[in-house]
């Protein structure tokens, strides 16, 4: 009768395997009930993990109880999504898993009443660890009105590839953001605080400089003191949704904060792979991590069903990494652009003495970049197409009096400076320079361009008027008046690398006011570039400039700084993982 019982648990746990597959064939209709397909799936998680414990233990002389071993583990499961600062990692925590499994097979074999208590005490921690409101669609609130916000951001999208503003290699194809860009407010000049992802997201949701709120590098989350610009409008009664497409902006990044809803869940996996208690058996080495990355197109699927789910008023912002490294758009996009264009730089021939020179300069003893850099340019350029054909998704979904602003947060060093499809270390203009779009129904600004040096902190009190709220400083008063004398910097840190054994790294930090661009690196080397004569920034001439010392010295020391800055803090085990693997690295 016993074996009998123990039989039945396990042809459960198969039926509940059959479940999980069922639920990742139907996650997109069942999106609408996200909360009970997630509790579902938490159990068949924990079911399935309980199987395959069960058949490896089964090869002892006595079998498991089914039921013993499989609420031991509901009860570690539960303590390593909910506690599992208490845990060890890496290899301790595996064994204590598995002295866990044992213990509670043990147990429950002297003293067989206790297989019950055991499953009924891990109904607590294992309920407690299933999604939080942040995971699981939130109920439609009323509110004064059906006003929507959106906020679009694009990873890595260098201003000269954005169609309206030109001045690429190629003729690149960016229809929908041209066209939206032609119905509201189009800024060519937008300046990036720091050409990585979380620093510069960072400073768009606060308003705020990176370093003044501590998120100087990706990995390096929130202080927990700093307010976003979506905590506020949630406090004002918005609906607040979030929808990223790497780890680099994850909730364990502090990004999220005032977001009702954030989703950061990348993979192509099984649903059960998503739910919180599979998240802490990821965090203790017992499952595979999941994916760091997804399409655009997925993002915003989910980010509109989400949407249609909303009543007003409604902050919506969607995050979209494709143009990121490695650059692999769809095959309609990844054959657009014909890398043997008459004139693209990036040929061996051209390429060889610009090496040279950067050998001999940093002592770079091995260089990972491409020999000819013209397919990687051309597939670049097909990213950007590809992302403003996902762009055009989501603006068609929108209604005419929605309120929209797209930024990019950083561009991306292609050829320029011998720094090769890269970002972070530079502040030359590839780098820092992004394009923004404002679409303002009733604020008489459709149509208009504006090439002043413009912040991205100026967002998050753009947002803030859009919504209402009292705010200073916003991309319509600075369109309305620009400022005068208005000093803008710009600083690098080396986080993602192709290259190794670099004994001298070059870091970078920049002013630039009006036209006016300085650059200044760690050895205090200064160079200095007049934008309007040389936008390329080919022609240095800081030897002209009688305050260039001092100029240098006011560099090394805010690189310094920031450096010192870097030191304090550390990305949680999460954020680490995830950046390792989408290839960045700590110098």
């Amino acid at each position: 009768m016993r074996h009998a019982r123990e039989l039945a648990v396990v042809v459960a746990v198969v039926a509940l395997g059959g479940l999980v597959r069922a639920l990742r064939a139907t996650d997109d209709a069942l999106l609408g009930a996200e909360p009970l397909v997630l509790a579902l799936t938490e159990v068949a998680s924990v079911a399935l993990l309980a199987l395959l414990v069960s058949l490896v233990f089964g090869r002892r002389r006595r079998p498991p109880d089914a039921v013993g071993v499989a609420s031991a583990y509901l009860v570690l499961a539960a303590l390593g999504a909910g506690a599992r600062q208490w845990l060890p990692e890496g290899r301790g925590a595996i064994v204590v898993a598995l002295a866990a499994l044992f213990l509670g097979r043990r147990l429950v074999r002297r003293w067989p009443a206790l297989r019950w208590a055991l499953a009924a005490i891990a109904v607590v921690p294992a309920w407690v660890a299933l999604p939080s409101g942040r995971d699981a669609l939130p109920r439609a609130k009323g509110g004064a009105g059906d006003q929507r916000i959106v906020l679009l951001t694009l990873d890595t999208f260098r201003a000269d590839h954005l169609g309206a503003i030109g001045g690429s290699w190629f003729d690149v194809r960016t229809p929908h953001l041209d066209r939206l860009a032609g119905q509201g407010l189009l800024f060519t000049q937008g300046v990036s605080p720091a050409p990585l992802t979380l620093p510069s997201h960072a400073a768009m949701l606060t308003g705020q400089l990176p370093d003044a709120i501590g998120t100087v590098q990706n990995g390096r989350p929130l202080r927990g003191d700093v307010s976003t610009v979506a905590a506020e409008l949630s406090a004002a009664g918005w609906t607040t949704g979030a929808f990223v497409s790497a780890a680099v902006l994850d909730r364990h990044s502090g990004i999220d904060r005032g977001f009702a809803h954030f989703d950061d869940l990348f993979a192509d996996h099984p649903l059960w792979a998503q739910g919180s208690i599979a998240r802490g058996l990821v965090g203790m080495g017992i499952l595979n991590a999941p994916a760091q990355q997804r399409r655009g197109d997925r993002t915003v699927a989910r980010a509109l069903r989400w949407l249609d789910h909303q009543a007003g008023p409604v902050f919506l912002w969607v995050h979209l990494y494709d143009p990121h490294s490695p650059y692999a758009p769809p095959e309609h996009w990844a054959s657009a652009y014909d890398p043997a264009q008459p004139g693209l730089p990036g040929s061996p021939e051209q390429l060889a003495p610009m090496r040279r020179r950067q050998r001999t300069e940093r002592a770079m003893l091995f260089d990972t970049t491409p020999r000819d850099l013209r397919p990687s340019l051309a597939a670049y350029a097909g990213e950007i197409s590809w992302t403003d054909e996902v762009a055009g998704r989501l603006l068609a979904a929108l209604r005419p009096d929605d309120a929209v602003v797209v930024a990019a947060d950083h561009g991306e060093s292609l050829v320029e400076h011998g720094y090769f499809l890269n970002h972070g270390r530079h502040v030359y203009q590839p780098s820092v320079r992004v394009p923004i779009i404002v679409v303002a129904p009733g604020h008489g600004v459709a149509g208009a361009r504006d090439d002043h040096p413009t912040p991205l902190t100026a967002i998050a009190p753009t947002l803030r008027a859009l919504a209402g709220l009292p705010a200073a400083g916003s991309l319509l008063d600075r369109h309305a008046a620009p400022p005068d004398d208005e000093e803008l910097r710009s600083y690098g840190v080396l986080q993602q690398a192709r290259t190794m054994l670099v004994l001298k790294r070059r870091q970078q930090v920049a002013w630039r006011r009006g036209d006016s661009k300085w650059i200044v690196d760690q050895h205090g080397v200064a160079e200095h570039y007049d934008l309007a004569r040389d936008p390329a920034e080919l022609h240095d001439d800081a030897a002209q400039h009688p305050d260039r010392d001092t100029w240098a010295a006011r560099g090394v020391a805010e690189i310094e700084r920031i450096n010192e800055l870097r030191g304090h803090g550390r990305a949680s085990r999460e954020q680490a993982d995830a950046l390792r693997a989408l290839g960045y690295v700590d110098d």
